[in-house]
């Protein structure tokens, strides 16, 4: 409790554990139990929004995650991965469950622009994939996911009987 997370830091949660890491500009970035994921880069350029960078990697698991005050001013340089998709925000709190071959993701507040790896979306890239096979989901969408499988390019809007919250829930 209370450690500084450094960039490129692997960040594990066993069977009953959680990982709350408060960011520097009040976002907030959940691990739930059972979850893998990394924190790739988090520099903020209070001075100059455009030079923000905030890249974050989820391996396996659940995780949400809630923009701080520099993603809002910086959207474009906001990338969240999982194996197979990329994930960029609209000022935004939401959840994802991932595994090697299937990411889900539902929104609690704001939107979000999901994409599958494929053509120029890849996953060296920073800010969201935008383009024909992105799709977004919001707040306004309660109950539905957008579910991208491996090999797919554009994610499926489903109704929210596999939420993130489903494969692991969160502390009350």
């Amino acid at each position: 409790e209370g450690q500084a997370v450094q960039e490129g830091q692997m960040l594990t949660t066993g069977a009953d554990g959680f990982i709350y890491v408060k960011t520097i500009d009040s976002g907030l970035f959940i691990l739930r139990p059972n979850t893998r994921a990394r924190i790739v880069s988090y520099h903020v350029d209070a001075n100059n929004p455009a030079n923000t960078r905030i890249k974050l990697d989820l391996l396996s698991g659940v995780a949400r995650s809630r923009s701080g005050n520099a993603v809002k001013l910086a959207r474009q340089n906001f990338r969240f991965n999982t194996p197979v998709a990329a994930i960029g925000v609209r000022g935004t709190d939401f959840t994802v469950f991932t595994d090697q071959d299937t990411s889900r993701v539902a929104v609690i507040s704001g939107g979000v622009v999901v994409s599958g790896f494929a053509g120029g979306c890849r996953p060296d890239g920073i800010g969201p994939c935008e383009g024909s096979t992105s799709r977004e989901l919001s707040a306004t969408q309660q109950g539905q996911l957008l579910v991208v499988k491996r090999g797919k390019a554009a994610p499926v809007l489903v109704e929210g009987t596999l939420s993130p919250d489903q494969s692991s829930a969160p502390r009350p």
